[in-house]
């Protein structure tokens, strides 16, 4: 038997939980299961397990998991983590919150299994100032998955998998998966793919300013052509720190096409985009829409720094001009810095040549400024 807590409320979370719930309590699909799952979150749409009787989720080839809700344990306190005394811990919380989560349960230090499937190329290390005497496996989720109300969930993804570090310990925990039909790769250079993935994401901000959805976003010559010099930029970076970005999927566009593909005229990117790129962003969940997306129309903070900023720190370590990574991070801060003061969702979009007149010039968009 192995005990799993979940730390996250995302719909990965519940992807996760929904399959390792369902082949659980189901002998008929593999008796052997004896595991113990607990998940612990405090947002939406952990909040409507209060109210719902049930999970419901539907995967890409039509399979509808239902679990009850009396086969869910959760909790909104992380330090009940403590004394459920998991093998492994799996994170899918946004990094944001890491330190406040993980000091809840800084007892478990050396008696459990980290796996951070968080975005953010330093959360090992970071986690690992917090707990410095457990095991920590880095891994990723690709999948798209959406979500409505009262816990129903909807695999898009047609061939979504979850790539984990390699260690003695991921091998055991691929086993688990595999038991409960959740698609696993292990992979011994992590670092690289997450590289790679980090790479791909850099157009969220772009998408978060626009207020487009992806698809219109993606037909703008203007955004592309800030989302190509933010890619340029990056592995210019990369390649000054002995990186070597690697994609995470069988993709059919090398990582490093992919600038001089969203410099291409629409007639030339728009049937690729129908072709290739589209293709696999549906087949793997790959930025169709970034998926903290919804924060954006909250008051929350934002990712940016593990993206953007990430870009930044390493190209500043290096001496490294890094102009428009540097703008869209300052451009996001002074976003959030309006929410927060005007107590609001952000519900403003700002026009592609505004953000390159900030980058370039350092004026700031009419919209963000104090009357």
């Amino acid at each position: 038997m192995v005990s799993i807590a979940i730390l996250g409320c995302d719909n990965n979370a519940f992807y996760l939980a929904s399959h390792l719930l369902y082949h659980n309590y189901n002998p008929q699909l593999h008796p052997d299961n004896n595991n113990r799952i607990l998940l612990v979150g405090h947002q939406d749409p952990f909040h409507d397990l209060d109210n719902s009787p049930k999970i419901v989720f539907k995967t890409c080839d039509g399979l509808e998991i239902v679990i009850p809700r009396n086969q869910i344990e959760y909790t909104a306190d992380a330090k009940n983590v403590v004394d459920f005394n998991p093998d492994f811990v799996l994170l899918t919380l946004k990094g944001t919150r890491t330190i406040e989560v993980l000091k809840d349960i800084v007892n478990l230090d050396g008696k459990t299994v980290i796996v951070s499937m968080q975005d953010g190329i330093l959360n090992s290390d970071i986690i690992s100032v917090i707990l410095p005497n457990t095991k920590i496996i880095e891994g990723l989720i690709l999948q798209n998955i959406t979500s409505s109300q009262n816990c129903h969930f909807v695999q898009e993804s047609s061939d979504g998998v979850i790539i984990l570090q390699l260690t003695p310990e991921s091998l055991k925990l691929q086993q688990v998966f595999h038991q409960s039909e959740l698609s696993v790769r292990l992979c011994s250079n992590l670092k690289n793919v997450m590289y790679g993935q980090l790479m791909l994401k850099l157009g969220n901000a772009l998408v978060y300013l626009s207020g487009l959805p992806f698809d219109e976003y993606i037909k703008d010559k203007n955004w592309r052509r800030i989302h190509a010099y933010c890619q340029w930029e990056a592995f210019e970076v990369f390649k000054h720190h002995g990186i070597e970005p690697v994609s995470a999927v069988n993709s059919s566009l090398p990582l490093q096409i992919t600038p001089y593909l969203l410099m291409t005229p629409d007639w030339i990117l728009r049937p690729v985009l129908d072709n290739i790129f589209k293709q696999e962003t549906m087949k793997y969940g790959i930025n169709l829409m970034p998926k903290d997306f919804r924060d954006f129309k909250i008051e929350n903070k934002l990712e940016i720094d593990d993206l953007q900023g990430e870009i930044v720190r390493l190209g500043g370590s290096e001496g490294l001009k890094t102009i428009y990574n540097s703008g869209i991070l300052r451009l996001v801060k002074i976003v959030e810095n309006v929410m927060r003061e005007a107590k609001q969702d952000w519900k403003v979009e700002i026009e592609a040549d505004e953000v390159l007149n900030y980058i370039e010039n350092g004026t700031v968009p009419q919209v963000l400024l104090n009357d």
